[in-house]
């Protein structure tokens, strides 16, 4: 498989699922609803849109308890970290560490 090389004025040279994967970032971020009192966890390759997404009602589980605000984001760069985090965060003990972003 042929790496990703960064040169100025110079196109990557991809090859591979992987290699893409790679050019993007993800993010595991926790909503809040004012409103309503409530923490929402997730992932997302697009952050700004997966907000819009929650905030349209276009996610069952946080339809009924919009409006809702970032509150708190990490930034990774696999999916895979993205997720380990997430499941992290809806620990117990996380979510006592989150409500201090509230």
């Amino acid at each position: 498989m042929a790496e990703q090389v960064d040169l100025p004025g110079k196109n990557y040279f991809l090859t591979g699922a992987q290699d893409l994967d790679r050019m993007k970032e993800y993010f595991t971020y926790v909503i809040y609803s004012d409103k309503y009192k409530r923490l929402y966890i997730g992932q997302t390759n697009d952050l700004t849109g997966r907000l819009s997404q929650h905030n349209m009602g276009k996610v069952t589980s946080t339809k009924p308890y919009k409006p809702y605000r970032i509150i708190y984001c990490e930034k990774f760069s696999t999916r895979h970290e993205a997720v380990n985090r997430e499941k992290f965060l809806k620990t117990k003990k996380s979510r006592t560490f989150l409500k201090k972003f509230i």
